[in-house]
């Protein structure tokens, strides 16, 4: 506990994607009388090349963030995992400092690990959020996300056959909640703008419809053929005459080379490039177009919560739990290009329930008061797995 009594709660982030979806949950912690809350800040928002979005939390009214700068220049596997180095030794020595009761991180990606690494050695309750969840991509993500868990004293998951996944892996149930997704509670809570208001928070005129908001990312096994992956999707685009709205990439491996073919194609009429967007900019943004197209996750997560059509191109979400929005493609042309027509059939998207499978869009608080109120006794810091102990460990 801090000085004043109230549980100190660290919560980590390292990208503006992921930031978005755990805001509704720092919103409810912030509100919280019996909480002090601090924001590790890492990786992507301190980056300018990635837009240096570590501001936005700031405009957001958070005021004690930690800044932990690891995100190396350098667009190649071996940075991550030297990324993932310097986060352990940071996290180790700001855990030893300050003591926290609680540290939640979100999602697969190298800061997770960091944090439970830094956590189960310094014996310092992890809850990890969005555990559990599988593609069957060959993304290291997905190992990265079940490793945190492994580590994790509580686990918090967007979906039931998420929890029935990790009680299978030995998990004990105690600690494992159902919660949903809190990405859906910033679509749900976001208000309708007139095309007219979203300009007006836009860096740059909106290409005339039928337009596509296109989100495509590296992968471990796509490295290098990545930008070929979105260079089809601008070949496809075009040739159906879909005008686009393309965010640049996230910071995995590959992004440079993505990059770059976005500004080449960018410079055709009727296609535009952003790093950054504010909350409401987005969501409006998405609600504005025709369909999403790429492999981001937001295709799986928050669109059918929109009924927005979503293309996934390649091996990137294969398999994952998905929505009646979501159609598969391979990442050649022609693919591609059936994909786009299968979407903007009328009856596609008049058929959408408007419902995502992970949950109500009003996830936010419920993982705030689990943070802020679970017991935090000896017994959660024991971290045993159930199946081993049944196959090797005679009950007393």
């Amino acid at each position: 506990m801090s000085s004043s009594g109230a549980r100190s709660v660290f919560v980590v982030t390292g990208n503006r994607a992921e930031y978005d979806i755990q805001y509704p949950v720092l919103e409810a912690l912030r509100a919280r009388g019996d909480v002090r809350l601090r924001i590790v800040v890492t990786g992507a928002h301190l980056s300018p090349f990635h837009g240096e979005t570590v501001r936005e939390i700031e405009a957001d009214g958070f005021t004690e963030l930690i800044r932990i700068p690891t995100l190396l220049a350098a667009d190649t596997p071996a940075a991550r995992a030297l990324g993932l180095a310097s986060q352990i030794d940071a996290f180790a020595r700001l855990f030893e400092r300050e003591h926290p009761d609680i540290v939640l991180a979100c999602g697969d990606r190298e800061e997770v690990l960091a944090a439970a690494v830094a956590c189960i050695y310094l014996n310092v309750i992890f809850a990890h959020y969005a555990a559990g969840d599988e593609a069957f991509d060959g993304n290291v993500d997905n190992a990265v996300r079940h490793a945190a868990s492994k580590l994790a004293h509580l686990m918090l998951v967007t979906h039931p056959r998420h929890r029935d996944l990790l009680l299978a892996s030995g998990e004990r149930g105690a600690r494992v909640h159902v919660v949903g997704d809190s990405g859906l509670d910033r679509i749900r809570s976001e208000p309708v703008l007139s095309e007219a208001e979203l300009e007006s928070l836009l860096p740059f005129s909106l290409p005339p419809r039928p337009r596509a908001l296109m989100i495509h990312h590296s992968m471990t096994t796509t490295i290098e053929t990545a930008h070929e992956e979105v260079r089809n999707i601008f070949v496809a685009l075009k040739r159906a005459n879909i005008n686009g709205v393309v965010s640049y990439p996230n910071t995995d491996a590959g992004n440079v080379s993505i990059r770059r073919v976005v500004d080449e194609e960018c410079r055709s009429d009727g296609y535009l490039a952003y790093s950054n967007l504010a909350r409401s900019a987005f969501v409006n943004l998405a609600r504005s177009c025709d369909f999403l197209i790429g492999n981001s996750s937001m295709g799986i997560l928050e669109a059918p919560l929109l009924s927005l059509p979503a293309i996934n191109v390649g091996q990137r979400q294969r398999l994952r739990l998905r929505g009646d929005n979501v159609v598969f493609c391979t990442s050649g042309v022609d693919a591609i290009a059936e994909a786009i027509r299968r979407v903007q059939v009328p009856a596609f998207r008049a058929g959408l329930s408007g419902q995502s499978p992970y949950g109500d869009g009003r996830s936010g608080e419920r993982i705030a008061s689990i943070v802020a109120e679970t017991e935090l006794s000896s017994r959660l810091r024991f971290k045993t797995f159930e199946a081993l102990r049944a196959a090797f460990v005679a009950e007393p």
